[in-house]
């Protein structure tokens, strides 16, 4: 059996070493569009590996080429062209044909670029390639010495990109470098984030050095030498001297692989449409990740890429598994600040408050948690107001302060 996988992602890699442990005996060969580094990192620990300032990039690599050839898993990195799904083949760039019995598209999601003249000059990054954090290291100096200016446009859902501008601002406050947090949104986190959390860490962010400007978008990235950033100027007319933006407002799933071989997507998303088993429409062919989209949800950060990646490679060795969308996170961070968040929003909310930081929205329905926002609280009420959402059961507002108490 031959397994091929589009992809060195996180859901990539975690449905390869599946298929390694169930069919010992087969073939698993990985595309990778990244040429460099050679082997596999996550994504979301980019602003960490920032903080460290390792002087190895490599250092991030969480397995390389060596380490997957030394498990069977065999990575080439080449461009790919096209799958025909007829013929059971990927075609590469060089125009070699690869033969597969199963096939997982598990593509890293491109960049959006934002809509602003000069995103091409030297200190405009999107953080989605490992190579933004070498030259991120190696600018620290000039960046220490002009500041940053990160650029969100709100947080659509608590995704990478979503929380990757705050967490930004966190890994340069710690290396001692100033920055500026836009948002062209209302508040912090809009319009996923309740106002009233972010506020608290707009707050936090103030307090910490770092200065936050909503509802302003980017009208120009200026370079007096047509080459190396020097500024962003903004669309009230201010003008922010800089050496780094870091621009994150979004990702789009990379399909142009596969389009017009017959794969459906959604149409709202371009993402490609799976079954809980995660397999499309076209026998034989998986996708897992954030290019895989559930009834309209894909993987929101790298424990639930993962976990597809899994379900997807159980499915490709015969065996029955199924993935169950979660739409939140019981460990999430938003800046420097616990946050976990799960379910959906409703009118009827149950909120709580203590300290600076510290806030709870529980959204309520007919008397039973419909989902919550949890900002700084302890993961012990996070973990008991997960288990009444779970459970479905009616509770009273004296019952749920009653659980935050505590805190």
């Amino acid at each position: 059996m031959k397994y091929v996988i589009i992809g060195s992602t996180v859901a990539g890699i975690h449905a390869a070493k599946t298929l390694r442990a169930h069919d010992p005996a087969s073939e698993i060969y990985i595309v990778s569009f990244e040429i460099n580094p050679l082997g596999y990192y996550d994504r979301e620990q980019m602003p960490a590996h920032l903080v460290r300032g390792a002087s190895n990039p490599d250092d991030g690599l969480i397995e390389d080429a060596k380490q997957l050839a030394a498990q069977g898993i065999t990575v080439e990195y080449v461009l790919m062209e096209t799958v025909f799904p007829k013929s059971s083949q990927i075609l590469l760039h060089h125009g070699i044909r690869v033969d597969y019995d199963r096939l997982l598209l598990a593509m890293e999601s491109t960049p959006l670029i934002h809509d602003a003249p000069g995103t091409n000059w030297v200190g405009v990054h999107q953080l989605r390639i490992y190579e933004d954090i070498t030259w991120i290291e190696n600018w620290m100096g000039e960046i220490k010495q002009h500041g940053a200016v990160i650029v969100s446009n709100g947080i659509q859902n608590l995704d990478n990109d979503g929380k990757l501008g705050l967490e930004m601002c966190a890994a340069l406050k710690q290396r001692g470098a100033a920055a500026t947090y836009v948002t062209s949104a209302p508040h912090v986190g809009a319009p996923y984030v309740v106002e009233a959390i972010g506020e608290r860490v707009a707050r936090k962010l103030t307090a910490d050095g770092i200065t936050v400007i909503t509802n302003q978008t980017v009208s120009a990235y200026v370079s007096d030498d047509d080459a190396v950033l020097d500024a962003v100027d903004l669309a009230d007319g201010r003008r922010i001297p800089t050496r780094m933006a870091l621009s994150t407002i979004g990702a789009h799933p990379t399909i142009d692989v596969i389009e017009e071989r017959g794969i459906e997507t959604d149409e709202a998303t371009d993402a490609v449409i799976v079954n809980a088993q995660m397999q499309t429409n076209i026998p034989n062919i998986y996708a897992a990740g954030s290019v895989a989209s559930i009834d309209g949800y894909s993987a929101h950060n790298s424990k639930q890429a993962a976990e597809q990646g899994r379900v997807a490679a159980l499915n490709m060795v015969g065996q029955a598994a199924s993935y169950r969308p979660f739409h939140g996170d019981l460990e999430a961070v938003l800046y420097d600040l616990p946050f976990a968040y799960f379910g959906t929003a409703s009118p009827d909310t149950w909120t709580w408050a203590h300290g600076d930081t510290s806030y709870g929205c529980v959204f309520l329905a007919d008397g039973r948690v419909q989902g919550a926002q949890l900002l700084d609280v302890p993961p012990a009420v996070a973990a008991e107001v997960f288990a009444l959402y779970e459970s479905g059961a009616a509770i009273q507002p004296e019952q749920l302060a009653q659980i935050f108490q505590p805190a």
